[in-house]
């Protein structure tokens, strides 16, 4: 079984949906079982191959980690795991490494990186290691959304500046993915699980910015539609500016649980709302840092900054390779 972790890039996306396609073509009636990360992207693909590609599912099974997992613990002992989330894997193998299992010592230095920011997670270790509290932490930890809202000021439309940062690679494929919110809520869960809260998805409060009508339509009908909705999002910027005010897409939780993601108005001077384009800004508010949060602050999207991730955890890695 070949596996494949991490958020798809357009070329390997379609590479996958190409496999699939083969083994289908050869015997449309072959069993095929498809394995995916999270339960976004196993929906994604259920409609790029039944929509957009016209392929038949009859024999196609599409589950995601999670759902692989509850249907091995029923087939072995009957007894219900309590997981409910689909970020299964990534607190499986975090597990593994906090525990130091034997065999995990390589990926121990390796960094999650929610934000796009792998000092946002050496800056919350440090703070939970040295016994400080977390109260809250907020912030932009999204690129694409950075992006958005930095450049957008009204002179056009919100659906031509959509399109444009899809363009440039600063989106997912389907741009949906990234207005829905949702990512920004999965790097919340991971988050406020590392303060010791337990969060699942549906504990958090989520605005999502994808019109209800093109929620399942095609990528290119969404982008050839959305600007029918562009009213909506340039009421919430006329508000704001009236008030003095900027817009900026903000996730947020706290120690008591709540967890909250979606569009706010916040005045100039915030650190918030003077960042550079796909930044990423996280302040920590401790017990330590009350008064004057802590802010951690770095690109949150485009390839080199990617690439920088992937080569820096390479190197980590071949430190336990043999010589």
């Amino acid at each position: 079984m070949r596996t494949i972790l991490g958020p798809f890039h357009p070329d390997l996306e379609n590479i996958f949906v190409e496999e699939i396609l083969k083994y289908k073509q050869a015997d449309f009636l072959r069993p095929l079982l498809v394995l995916t990360p999270s339960d976004l992207l196993r929906r994604r693909l259920k409609i790029l191959l039944s929509r957009e590609r016209h392929l038949s599912l009859l024999n196609v099974q599409l589950l995601s980690f999670y759902q692989l997992s509850l249907r091995l613990q029923e087939q072995r002992s009957g007894m219900p795991l309590e997981l409910r989330s689909d970020l299964f894997l990534e607190e499986a193998l975090r597990q593994i490494i906090r525990t130091r299992r034997p065999g995990a010592e390589p990926f121990a230095g390796i960094e999650e990186r929610a934000g796009g920011c792998a000092a946002l997670w050496q800056t919350l270790r440090d703070l939970r290691d040295t016994g400080d509290e977390i109260h809250r932490i907020e912030g932009i930890f999204s690129g694409t959304l950075a992006y958005l809202f930095n450049t957008w000021d009204g002179s056009q439309p919100f659906s031509t500046v959509v399109r444009a940062a899809k363009s440039m690679g600063y989106t997912e494929p389907d741009p949906r993915d990234d207005l829905s919110g949702m990512d920004v809520a999965r790097k919340l869960i991971i988050l406020g699980r590392e303060m010791g809260l337990k969060l699942e998805l549906s504990d958090v409060e989520v605005e999502s910015l994808v019109p209800q009508a093109l929620a399942g339509c095609t990528v290119d009908e969404f982008l050839e539609r959305l600007a029918e909705f562009d009213g909506r999002v340039l009421d919430r910027l006329t508000s704001a500016r009236r008030q003095g005010r900027v817009l900026r897409y903000v996730g947020s939780v706290d120690a008591a649980g709540r967890a909250q993601v979606g569009l706010t108005e916040l005045p100039t001077a915030h650190p918030f709302a003077n960042i550079a384009l796909t930044d990423n800004i996280v302040r920590f508010q401790t017990a330590r840092y009350d008064r004057n949060p802590l802010i951690v602050q770095g690109p949150g999207a485009g390839a080199d900054v990617t690439a920088m991730g992937v080569f820096s955890d390479i190197l980590k890695l071949l430190h336990y390779l043999p010589r």
